[in-house]
């Protein structure tokens, strides 16, 4: 695990190289991932993976920020 602290907002600039290099966006499209209204897939996909490989905690973004950047 990457022991980086982002703000709640903001992906850290490790993963964001990580996703720009491997063009997780392209993949995500290629892979029909879409939805039809609210947060767009990618910024989804991009919060989970910071969950997951940042350790940072979904109930203490949700806490800290009503809308842990989702708008």
């Amino acid at each position: 695990m990457v022991r980086e602290n982002p703000s709640p907002n903001q992906l850290p600039a490790s993963a964001l190289t990580f996703f720009s290099e491997y063009r997780l966006a392209s993949i995500l499209s290629k892979s029909r991932i879409t939805k039809k209204a609210g947060v767009p897939a990618l910024r989804l996909f991009q919060f989970l993976f910071a969950l997951v490989f940042f350790g940072c905690d979904l109930s203490w973004n949700l806490e800290k920020e009503r809308n842990a950047g989702f708008k």
